[in-house]
């Protein structure tokens, strides 16, 4: 009988638990509608509010690079629209036997060309002579100077060719054999 009563008890005990846990979801399910509500409403302001940032973003992106295209289309046009640039070619090892200083490169702007002038004199004897040429250019490169200080010279044409605007780089190699 003890055992009757604590069953029934129990059962009890255990329907209320149910009836409660039945009423809170249901109340739940009917919130459901309510929270889905104001989260699509949450949503749809955060999208308005990133498509409104990206718009403004754009615009000021294209500002900036309009300015930067004007900008730069200026420099180029103050530093002239045509550049000469030179880059000796590094000595050979076959060279440097011969190698008596013949290419220097006193500044960024001049490079200086020895050559040795042998006349025939009265008896025959050769006199040595020295000649010497000065080239000026809008920049002269080291001989040892890596490709990417030449191209971080020229990059704004890089940039500029890239901007639309017309841009032409010509690169001549004159390569000499030495009169044995």
């Amino acid at each position: 009988m003890f055992d009757r009563r604590l069953t029934s008890r129990s059962s009890a005990l255990a329907g209320n638990q149910f009836e409660m846990l039945r009423r809170s979801m249901a109340e739940e399910l009917r919130a459901l509608p309510h929270q889905a509500q104001d989260w699509t409403a949450q949503i749809a302001r955060a999208l308005t509010a990133s498509r409104y940032e990206t718009k403004r973003l754009r615009g000021k992106l294209s500002y900036e690079t309009a300015l930067r295209r004007k900008l730069h289309h200026e420099v180029q046009d103050l530093r002239g629209n045509v550049r000469v640039y030179c880059r000796p070619r590094p000595s050979r090892a076959s060279d440097a036997l011969r190698d008596d200083g013949v290419v220097s490169v006193p500044s960024h702007q001049i490079i200086n060309l020895r050559r040795d002038l042998s006349t025939g004199a009265s008896g025959g004897a050769a006199e040595r002579g020295l000649s010497s040429l000065i080239f000026e250019y809008d920049r002269v490169f080291q001989p040892d100077s890596s490709q990417s200080e030449v191209y971080s010279e020229t990059e704004e044409l890089v940039l500029g060719a890239l901007d639309g605007y017309v841009v032409c780089v010509m690169a001549d190699i004159l390569i000499c054999t030495p009169m044995v």
